[in-house]
């Protein structure tokens, strides 16, 4: 039986499309100071869609490297102020996915437990 199995599939990879995020924007964050470094991203509809194509096993979803904008005289293009933003909005939509698939797990185990 598949109660909702692809909601739940989709919300997995979500979670592991962002927590992945997470550690990049950390990692830019943390280089802010780093001569040369240039900050990394996840593309989220590109890295959900590997992870969704790859049912068997986790797909570790590809680190982009963004166009160096905004070069310091060091080659360093972080912008804390804005990867700190962005590190924000990933963190609240994680965790309104890991709301949805709670949510969702328990709806689960009440339709089961009450037959």
């Amino acid at each position: 039986m598949e109660i909702l199995q692809t909601s739940q599939r989709v919300m997995e990879a979500a979670l592991e499309v962002r927590s992945e995020r997470a550690e990049l924007l950390a990692g830019n964050i943390a280089n802010a100071d780093t001569p040369g470094y240039i900050t990394r991203d996840i593309k989220f509809d590109d890295a959900m869609n590997r992870v969704l194509d790859d049912q068997d096993s986790a797909a570790v979803p590809s680190k982009d490297v963004l166009a160096p904008e905004n070069l310091r005289y060091d080659g360093n293009n972080v912008d804390v102020d804005q990867q700190v933003a962005k590190s924000y909005q990933n963190t609240l939509n994680y965790s309104a996915t890991l709301r949805l698939y709670g949510d969702s797990v328990n709806r689960l185990r009440a339709a089961t437990s009450s037959s």
